[in-house]
C-alpha cells in the first residue's frame, strides 16, 4: 500500500490556517513578494514607431520556448528514457527575488500597462485580476503556494519529490529521434506515468533498502527501472520498451529539449502523491551528457512543465490529501476549505481556443513547475493505479 507523504498533510493544514488570510488575498490580489520583479520596471531598449501608419507595439517581452534550429538533422542515437525526479514552484534568484517557472499561456502580459489592446488585459473574465509573472508567465497555482504560510507550499512540493526518492509513483519521459547534438530540428517524446522503482543497480538489482516497503529506492545512476501500468507501455521481442500513445514532435534548440503539447487534450502527471492533468501544455528542459553504466547517457536540468489545470482535476487530487489522519473524502469540513481555496485560483481559460471569448469566465488555474530528470528504464507491468479511488464530494467549482 502507498505511504501518505507527511509532507502533503503539512500543504492542507497550510491551506486550513491560512483560509482567512488567502480570503482577504483573493478579494486585493495575490500579494506581490518584495522581491519580484516587474515588468513595467524594466527599461524599453526600442522606442515605438509613433506614425499614424505604424502597428501598434507590443512592449511585453513574451516568455516562450526557444524557436526551432535550422539546422540538418543528423544521425540518431538509441531512444532513452528520463524519469521525473525533483519540482519545484518557487525559484529565486541569489538576490532573493522571485524568478518566474513557466511560460505565457495566454500571449497577454495581464496586470501590466502596455500600448496594444491586449497587452495588460486578461484572457478571460474573473472577479478579480491575477497580474502575471515577469514576460507574462502564467502560473497563479505557484503565486498561490507562495501564498502559505510557513513556507508550506515549497515544504509540500520538496515532500511530492521525497515520495519520487522513495520510489513512488513519477513520469517518464519517453526520447526519440535525438541526433545528440545541442540542435535537433526533429525529435519525438511522450510522457508516461509509472508506479514503483522495479531495480536499482546497473547490474538489474533490486537492493531492496526500504524498510516498510517491497521495492527499492532509486540510486538515480541511470539504472532504475519504474514498473507501469500494462497499457501504457508496449515491449518488443528484444525487450525494447517504447510507449503505446502516439508520439509527440518537438524538437531541441541550443540543448533545450521543447515539447509542444498544445495539440494535445491533455497530459497527465503524477509526481508522488500528487496527480494534474494539464491541457495545452509546454515542456522544456536542457539535456546534458552522462554516463549511464559505463555508456552515454542523459539528464534534463532547468526543466519546465507549463500549462492549464482543469480545477476538476484539481480538486480530484485534492481528495487525496490526508488531514488528521483521514482522507480529504471523509473530512467535509477540510475538503470545503481546501476546495475553495483552489477554487478561488481560477485565472485562465480551459484551452487557448476560449481565450478572449467575450464574456468567457476563468474555468482553469495557470501551472508553471521545474523540475530535473534523470536517465531511467522501464521494469514490468503495475497492475492497478496505487490511488485509490475516491467519489465522495462534488468536483466542481461554484461559478
Amino acid at each position: 500500500m502507498m505511504r501518505r507523504s507527511p509532507l502533503i498533510k503539512l500543504l492542507v493544514l497550510g491551506a486550513i490556517l491560512g483560509a482567512t488570510a488567502l480570503a482577504c488575498q483573493l478579494i486585493v490580489g495575490v500579494k506581490d513578494d518584495p522581491g519580484s520583479k516587474r515588468l513595467d520596471s524594466a527599461p524599453v531598449s526600442v522606442l515605438p514607431d509613433s506614425s499614424p501608419d505604424a502597428a501598434p507595439s507590443d512592449r511585453c517581452a513574451h516568455s516562450l520556448p526557444p524557436p526551432p534550429p535550422g539546422t540538418t538533422d543528423l544521425a540518431d542515437v538509441a531512444p532513452f528514457w528520463l524519469a521525473f525526479r525533483t519540482f519545484v514552484g518557487i525559484k529565486r534568484d541569489d538576490a532573493g527575488a522571485v524568478v518566474p517557472i513557466g511560460y505565457d499561456l495566454d500571449g497577454v502580459c495581464t496586470g501590466f500597462e502596455g500600448p496594444t489592446v491586449r497587452d495588460g488585459g486578461a484572457s478571460c473574465a474573473s472577479n478579480r485580476e491575477f497580474p502575471d509573472q515577469e514576460g507574462g508567465v502564467d502560473n497563479v497555482f505557484s503565486e498561490t503556494l507562495r501564498s502559505l504560510p510557513s513556507n508550506a507550499g515549497d515544504k509540500a512540493l520538496a515532500g511530492f519529490s521525497e515520495d519520487i526518492d522513495r520510489g513512488l509513483r513519477t513520469v517518464l519521459l519517453y526520447v526519440e529521434g535525438y541526433n545528440g547534438t545541442p540542435n535537433d530540428p526533429e525529435i519525438k517524446g511522450r510522457f508516461v506515468p509509472v508506479e514503483t522503482t522495479r531495480t536499482s543497480l546497473c547490474d538489474g538489482g533490486r537492493e531492496v533498502n526500504l524498510p516498510d516497503a517491497d521495492h527499492p529506492a532509486p540510486r538515480w545512476e541511470g539504472c532504475d527501472t519504474w514498473d507501469y501500468e500494462g497499457t501504457l507501455i508496449k515491449k518488443s521481442a528484444d525487450g525494447a520498451a517504447a510507449p503505446v500513445e502516439a508520439l509527440i514532435f518537438g524538437y531541441v534548440a541550443n540543448g533545450v529539449l521543447v515539447l509542444d503539447l498544445r495539440k494535445i487534450k491533455k497530459i497527465d502527471f503524477r509526481f508522488g502523491g500528487l496527480a494534474l492533468s494539464a491541457a495545452d501544455a509546454i515542456v522544456t528542459g536542457r539535456l546534458s551528457k552522462t554516463t549511464v553504466g559505463g555508456k552515454p547517457g542523459y539528464v534534463m536540468t532547468d526543466g519546465v512543465i507549463a500549462g492549464r489545470v482543469e480545477m476538476t482535476d484539481v480538486i480530484k487530487t485534492a481528495r487525496q490529501f490526508i488531514y488528521d489522519g483521514k482522507s480529504l473524502c471523509h473530512n467535509e469540513v477540510a475538503f470545503t476549505l481546501v476546495k475553495g481555496f483552489f477554487c478561488g485560483a481560477r485565472d485562465i481559460a480551459e484551452t487557448t481556443g476560449q481565450d478572449f471569448v467575450e464574456g468567457k469566465r476563468c474555468t482553469s488555474m495557470s501551472l508553471g513547475l521545474g523540475f530535473t530528470a534523470e536517465q531511467a528504464g522501464v521494469g514490468m507491468e503495475a497492475g492497478a493505479s496505487l490511488v485509490a479511488a475516491c467519489d465522495a464530494g462534488r468536483e466542481d467549482c461554484p461559478p
